[in-house]
């Protein structure tokens, strides 16, 4: 459900509330037909000494009612239970736990779903391409990011691994190799603007060894994860 799309979620929503209401409706329905209450509202006056299990309950339109203003909490009016059934009584008690379980279930899918981490980094844009060039006698490994939404994000912090498979001197093969790729301004305060994220390929870079023939080599593919 966390995965649904929001109309199919809304739609589903809608649809239990609809049939929870037409199914305790008909059970209410049921229990006033064979009370006789549905016969005594339209011939009172040859049952006046009969006590009903609802009032003003005679029909299968005003038993819906009955259910969707019980669980609904906003009222009988003049339709309301009386002392008379222990049925309807247990019946309703059924249904206004089921009625606040789901409840309790509608809250928890639309919070999870508004607070998926995924819909914020689809506003998150990383350039095509990541650059390797000098920058202030250095020689660095550039990648852009923007936010592409209007609100800002406030305490960035960008890290990267290098994964890539290789060699050993001692013929071992290692299938995935994982090592941290720093960046110098890793620890931003705002993404208001794109921002050049900067990785300085020094003795202590993962990149240091590698080489452009390295970088095309198919055998022992890399890829960097930002």
């Amino acid at each position: 459900m966390v995965d649904t799309p929001w109309f199919y979620v809304t739609v589903a929503f809608f649809v239990s509330f609809i049939v929870m209401w037409v199914f305790f409706g008909l059970i209410y329905w049921l229990v006033a037909y064979q009370h006789n209450d549905i016969e005594f509202y339209k011939n009172p006056a040859n049952m006046s000494d009969h006590a009903v299990c609802m009032d003003n309950v005679f029909d299968f339109t005003t038993a819906f009612l009955f259910s969707l203003e019980g669980q609904t909490t906003v009222g009988y009016g003049s339709r309301g239970p009386t002392n008379q059934c222990w049925f309807v009584i247990v019946v309703q008690f059924i249904q206004w736990l089921m009625a606040y379980l789901f409840d309790s279930l509608v809250v928890t899918i639309i919070f999870t779903k508004l607070a998926r981490p995924k819909y914020r980094a689809k506003s998150i844009e990383f350039s095509k391409n990541a650059v390797i060039n000098e920058r202030d006698g250095r020689l660095v490994l550039i990648v852009r990011i923007v936010n592409l939404r209007d609100s800002l994000m406030l305490g960035v912090n960008v890290s990267g691994k290098l994964l890539k498979t290789r060699r050993t001197p001692d013929g071992e093969w290692l299938a995935l190799e994982e090592r941290n790729v720093q960046f110098d301004n890793s620890n931003a305060l705002f993404l208001t603007q794109p921002v050049d994220y900067i990785h300085t390929i020094d003795e202590r870079s993962p990149l240091y060894e590698l080489s452009e023939s390295v970088l095309d080599c198919e055998e022992e593919p890399l890829e960097l994860v930002v």
